[in-house]
């Protein structure tokens, strides 16, 4: 992780840019290494948090 400088053009901002993720913090804005994806299939237990949460949707429209 690092601490972007007050003067920098990327202070302030953000978002992801490319591999990397600008985070806010405070008065800081933090540059770090953009999550990698998850490969492969999603376990029963994730299905199972997904349908639930999808149903959750439905009810809350």
């Amino acid at each position: 992780m690092a601490v972007v400088k007050p003067g920098s053009i990327l202070h302030g901002f953000r978002g992801r840019v490319g591999d990397y993720v600008l985070r806010r913090i405070g008065n800081k804005t933090i540059v770090s290494a953009a999550p990698k994806a998850r490969k492969g299939k999603p376990t029963a237990g994730q299905l199972a948090y997904q349908e639930r949460f999808r149903l959750a949707n439905i009810y809350a429209a």
